[in-house]
């Protein structure tokens, strides 16, 4: 179920010609594995410090490790909290798949229940690139389109990767569509 975004050489029906761009989930996910990680450790730091009253015969000196308990078991639930958001960004990235036709570019989106959209590329009118310093040292991008469409005039399309070869693309195919729709009289 990974999102995607495939590009149709040719006719739309063609689906074997195709490259698949996907947005980047890797940081989520690494994200999201690490939070849980160090904070299943915190906790189990936390609960294995033992407070002066679970000592019991020990006779020597006695040290209160309540603070340090009360701040290990607050940085696990922030840490858990970052898990379970990037757990969340994770799985809002693998319910969108994009499929580029030379006539139009669909939106697929859910995991469970499908909703299907689409907009004409004849009717889109500026492709826009938005990379962070980050995002170009990665290759990440985020293209948006800016349409007549009624239903969704501007249609963002975050962190994709080789985002500068897939602007170029819908660009041209968004050019390409619009001068296959002018319509030519003949005097």
């Amino acid at each position: 179920m990974a999102p995607e975004l495939r590009l149709v050489n040719g006719n739309a029906d063609d689906v074997e010609a195709s490259t698949k761009f996907a947005p980047d989930r890797r940081v989520p996910a690494r994200v999201t594995q690490g939070s849980l990680l160090v904070a299943a450790a915190l906790g189990l730091a936390s609960f294995l410090l033992r407070s002066p009253d679970d000592v019991g015969d020990y006779e020597g000196p006695v040290r209160d490790h309540g603070p340090l308990r009360l701040a290990l078991a607050g940085a696990a639930v922030l840490l858990l909290a970052q898990g379970a958001w990037a757990a969340l960004i994770w799985l809002r990235r693998a319910a969108i798949r994009y499929t580029l036709s030379s006539q139009r570019l669909e939106i697929e989106r859910g995991l469970f229940a499908r909703r299907r959209e689409s907009i004409d590329l004849f009717r889109v009118r500026d492709v826009v690139l938005d990379q962070s310093f980050v995002e170009r040292m990665r290759g990440l991008g985020t293209i948006t389109l800016y349409s007549t469409d009624q239903v969704a005039p501007t249609l963002a399309l975050a962190s994709l990767p080789d985002a500068q070869a897939l602007y170029e693309k819908l660009r041209d195919a968004a050019a390409h569509a619009r001068q296959q729709r002018v319509v030519q009289l003949d005097r």
